[in-house]
């Protein structure tokens, strides 16, 4: 984000962050201060703001840089300095505002740098304390990444399985066309499998072309692509929730034979399973079991409960990925990836197979 504010001539204000400066300069103003790079997700640029005593623009002015270890000695606005080991970032002309790319490096390991405008006579016009440089870990990308989408997607998509699972079979079984097609030399079970499987598919290929084009636009302001093994567990994660909504649907439409049901009916499972799930499930550990968050048995029943729904097992894959549950570390609640992959299977094949027996029971009464 970028500071902004207004300074008039002959005062001097702070904006509020360690990242800005402004002062007056022989009743001439400037500010400095870092702002982001659209290029580079850890390089920092300079904004520089000059207004002249008259509304002149600057005058030449140079800028270096020096990082910052354990201590600083910042020199003040006023005083000469020798330019001698300091980074040399340019030097300007005639200006009221630019932005200079700093693109100096961590050096230090903190990115903090001493930054002096330095007239042509070796006068430090302004000095400042910036960050120059942003460490950006694939951690922090993912955790952000995964703040963008979680609640995006966890909105979205199980109501695209829903009406998708209701256009591709609900909508033809409850009608009455799925029993033209009955009528040819195909049974129920086939059918069944046959929508269901291409329903399916057609959710997984827009969920991972979605899901990859998401990380690769991300990617041009924090420069960093999440690991594959990371975009494919959050492919995997939401996959699983939209394949579990589709066979809901598709075993609420062999309970009736009403369009209106079979929709009212699943949208009540999207209520209680998305809408409302995160709110039962965080009143009822601490207020039914008493459970207190950030201790490893709040968050063994936060697993456990987030289990017994679609949306839950998405929200135990984002805390694996970001490797804690309300300040406990993953790692020590004895839980392997293998065990959260067993679960999102169950959700891949316990709807549908609920679905495909009431559709092969009606094939046996049939043939009976």
């Amino acid at each position: 984000s970028i500071d902004s504010g207004f300074a008039t001539t002959g005062t001097a204000y702070y904006f509020n962050s360690s990242n800005s400066k402004i002062s007056t300069i022989y009743g001439s103003t400037v500010e400095v201060w870092s702002v982001a790079q659209k290029s580079s997700s850890s390089n920092r640029s300079i904004a520089i703001f000059y207004v002249g005593h008259d509304g002149s623009n600057a005058p030449s002015i140079s800028l270096y840089a020096k990082p910052i270890n354990k201590t600083t000695n910042l020199a003040s606005p006023g005083t000469n300095i020798s330019t001698k080991g300091l980074i040399y970032l340019g030097t300007l002309y005639n200006f009221s505002y630019t932005v200079v790319p700093a693109n100096v490096g961590v050096h230090n390991g903190t990115g903090l740098f001493e930054l002096y405008l330095v007239n042509s006579t070796g006068t430090v016009c302004q000095s400042a304390e910036l960050y120059l440089y942003l460490n950006v870990s694939t951690s922090l990308v993912t955790i952000g990444f995964l703040a963008v989408i979680s609640e995006l997607f966890a909105f979205l998509i199980p109501l695209l399985a829903i009406f998708s699972a209701y256009l591709y079979y609900a909508k033809d079984k409850t009608n009455g066309t799925m029993e033209s097609i009955l009528s040819r030399p195909v049974t129920r079970g086939r059918l069944i499998t046959s929508r269901f499987l291409s329903n399916v598919v057609v959710s997984l290929i827009a969920l991972g072309g979605g899901i990859a084009v998401i990380d690769i636009l991300s990617s041009r302001y924090t420069g960093v692509l999440l690991p594959a093994y990371q975009v494919l567990d959050i492919i995997w994660a939401y996959f699983v929730i939209a394949t579990a909504f589709i066979g809901l649907v598709y075993f609420v439409s062999h309970l009736t034979k009403s369009t209106g049901v079979v929709l009212g009916i699943s949208i009540v499972f999207y209520i209680v399973l998305v809408l409302f799930w995160s709110t039962l499930s965080s009143l009822l550990l601490p207020l039914a079991l008493g459970l207190v968050p950030g201790t490893i048995p709040y968050s063994h029943a936060y697993l456990i409960i987030n289990a017994f729904s679609p949306i839950g097992y998405a929200n135990i894959v984002t805390t694996y990925l970001e490797g804690n549950i309300i300040g406990v570390n993953f790692s020590t609640l004895g839980v392997s990836f293998s065990e959260i992959l067993i679960v999102g299977i169950i959700w891949l094949i316990f709807p549908f197979a609920a679905a495909f027996t009431l559709a092969r029971n009606r094939d046996w009464v049939a043939s009976n």
